[in-house]
C-alpha cells in the first residue's frame, strides 16, 4: 500500500487479481481517511448488538431497563447515545438503543445525570441538512403563527411536546424568531438551527407523566419542579431520581425540533382524507442559447390553501436564474419565500403560508409566483431542465387542519424578453383592446422592464405614479408593432 493505492499482486481463489475498494482500507491506515466508513460504523454496530451487548448483559446486573420513544408514542428510535453519569459516583454506564428504542444500563445510584443524543449517519456521527428538515414543513410554520397570535382555533393550542418542538432557536419561549429560523432552515438558506447541537431534543419521560397539566400548559415554566436540582429538566444538568429503573417510565422522549405536528413520526392528521399528490409541470419548450424568458407558475384547484412548499431541479449549467418575481399570491416575496443558496447544485426551492392564517383561494390560472431565467447553451427541451423535485425539498399544499391537497401547478413561458414568439395568453391591464402590458419587478425601487404588446406602433407616454397615486415621472417612448421590451435604469437621475 502507496498513499493509499494498492500495489499488491494477490490474486484470489479464481486467480484474478485482487483489485480492493479504497473505502474499504482500514480507517487508521496512515495517509487514508481518519474516520470510519458507514459500511465500517454498520459493521461495528453489528457486533455490538449480537456479540458485545449480549456480553455485557450477561456480565453486569442491569437495574436501568426502558426505552427512547418519539413524544407520547410508542415508536421507539435506535441510534440514541446514552451516557449515564452520577452526583457522587464517579463510575458510569454508556448504552445505545437498539432498533425498536430499547436501552439498558447500569445505575450505581438512584440518582443520574442523562446526556442523550442522536447519533448522526455521517462517518463522525455528525447531520446534514436533511437530518434537520426531516419533518419541518410549511404548516409547522402556520402552527407556530397560530399559536404566537394565540388564534382560539384547537390547532393551534399547542401542547407540551409541540410548544418544546416550535422553541427551534432554544431561547425557552416560542417567538417569531423561531418562525424565522424555521424558513431559513427549509430554504436552507441554514443547513440547520444554529443555536442547537442535534436536530432532537429529549425529555425524561416522568416528566409529562407526573406533571402532565404544567407541562402541556407551558413546559418552560413548572413550578413543581422548578426547585429540583439542576432545574429547568430541559438542560444538560438535570438531575433525573430513578425510584425504579424498570417501572416503564424512566426513558426518555425525543422531541423532532421544528416538526410542530409530529409528521416525523408519519402521524396522520385528524380528519384527512386521501387525495392525489400535488403537481407541478413545466412547460416543454425549447430555449436557444441566450434567450431570457418568464415563467409563469399557473395554479388550479388552489382553494382555501394555508402553505406550500416545493423543490424544484434548475440545470444551472443550462439555466440562470435571473429574478423571481411575486404574481397573485398575497404576500409572496422573493427575499422570504424562495431558496436560491443552492442553485449551484442544482436546487431551487419555494416555501409561502399565510400570515393572517385566513387561508388563501385563486381562480384557476392565477399566478402563484414567476422566474425570469435565461438560456446558457441551447435548450431542447426547458421541462427537462426545470422540474419538480421531492428529492430537494417535498412538495405539499396544506389545509387546515393540516390535510395536503391535490393542487396543480403548470409552468408556462408567458412573455419572450428577446422578441421571439410565446404561445401564452398575455394578460391585458389596461381599458383599450390594443394595449398589452406587464412590468417586471412590480413593485420595484429604481431599475425595471417593461413589456407592451401592440397591434400597431407609435409615440407613446409612460407615467409612473407611486403608491399614493402621485405621478412622480413621464418618459417619452417610441414602440413599434408587436414586442417592445422597454428598460428603464435609476429613475433618480
Amino acid at each position: 500500500m502507496t498513499n493509499c493505492v494498492y500495489t499488491g499482486n494477490y490474486e484470489d481463489y479464481n486467480g484474478d487479481p485482487i483489485e480492493p475498494l479504497v473505502v474499504n482500507y482500514m480507517s487508521y491506515y496512515v495517509g487514508c481517511r481518519n474516520s470510519f466508513t458507514p459500511g465500517q460504523m454498520d459493521r461495528a454496530l453489528f457486533h455490538y448488538y449480537e456479540y458485545r451487548e449480549p456480553y455485557l448483559d450477561n456480565l453486569f446486573c442491569n437495574n436501568f431497563n426502558d426505552e427512547v420513544e418519539f413524544e407520547d408514542t410508542d415508536v421507539g428510535l435506535d441510534r440514541i447515545h446514552l451516557q449515564f453519569t452520577h452526583p457522587f459516583e464517579t463510575r458510569f454506564s454508556t448504552t445505545l438503543t437498539n432498533n425498536i428504542g430499547e436501552f439498558h444500563a447500569a445505575l450505581y445510584e438512584d440518582e443520574l445525570l442523562a446526556d442523550v443524543r442522536l447519533l448522526g449517519k455521517e462517518p463522525d456521527f455528525g447531520f446534514v441538512w436533511q437530518d434537520w428538515v426531516e419533518g419541518v414543513t410549511t404548516y409547522d410554520m402556520v402552527l407556530v403563527r397560530g399559536f404566537i397570535l394565540k388564534d382560539p382555533r384547537p390547532q393551534f393550542q399547542l401542547n407540551g411536546y409541540q410548544q418544546l418542538a416550535a422553541d427551534v432557536n432554544g431561547s425557552g419561549a416560542i417567538t417569531t424568531s423561531d418562525l424565522v429560523e424555521m424558513a431559513k432552515l427549509i430554504l436552507y438558506i441554514n443547513e440547520n438551527f444554529p443555536s442547537q447541537s442535534q436536530p432532537m431534543r429529549f425529555i425524561p419521560e416522568y416528566v409529562p407523566h407526573y406533571y402532565a397539566d404544567e407541562f402541556h400548559n407551558d413546559p418552560f415554566d413548572m413550578p413543581s419542579i422548578e426547585n429540583e436540582p439542576g432545574a429547568p429538566y430541559i438542560e444538560p444538568d438535570w438531575v433525573i431520581p430513578i425510584a425504579d429503573g424498570n417501572n416503564g417510565i424512566s426513558g426518555f422522549d425525543a422531541i423532532k425540533l421544528g416538526d410542530v405536528n409530529g409528521s416525523f413520526a408519519n402521524e396522520p392528521p385528524i380528519n384527512c382524507q386521501q387525495t392525489d399528490p400535488a403537481r407541478i409541470l413545466v412547460e416543454s419548450v425549447p430555449l436557444d442559447s441566450s434567450q431570457e424568458v418568464i415563467i409563469r407558475f399557473a395554479a388550479s384547484g388552489f382553494d382555501s390553501i394555508v402553505a406550500f412548499q416545493a423543490g424544484f431541479h434548475f440545470d444551472n449549467d443550462q439555466l440562470e436564474l435571473v429574478d423571481v418575481y411575486p404574481a397573485d399570491l398575497p404576500g409572496f416575496d422573493k427575499n422570504d419565500n424562495t431558496g436560491l443558496t443552492k442553485l449551484t447544485d442544482n436546487e431551487f426551492r419555494v416555501a409561502w403560508y399565510d400570515t393572517t392564517l385566513s387561508s388563501v383561494s385563486l381562480e384557476n390560472g392565477k399566478d402563484l409566483f414567476e422566474l425570469r431565467v435565461k438560456a446558457r447553451t441551447n435548450i431542447a427541451d426547458l421541462s427537462a431542465a426545470l422540474f419538480r423535485a421531492d428529492s430537494v425539498l417535498e412538495t405539499a399544499f396544506y389545509l387546515l387542519p393540516g390535510c395536503t391537497s391535490p393542487v396543480v401547478v403548470e409552468g408556462f413561458v408567458e412573455y419572450d424578453l428577446t422578441g421571439r414568439s410565446s404561445a401564452a395568453t398575455e394578460v391585458d391591464i389596461e381599458s383599450t383592446s390594443n394595449r398589452k402590458m406587464r412590468i417586471y419587478p412590480n413593485p420595484f425601487r429604481s431599475e425595471f422592464q417593461v413589456v407592451v404588446e401592440l397591434e400597431r406602433g407609435g409615440e407613446g407616454m409612460l407615467e409612473l405614479s407611486d403608491i399614493s397615486g402621485k405621478k412622480v415621472k413621464a418618459i417619452s417612448v417610441s414602440l413599434r408593432e408587436g414586442t417592445n421590451v422597454l428598460s428603464f435604469g435609476d429613475l433618480a437621475r
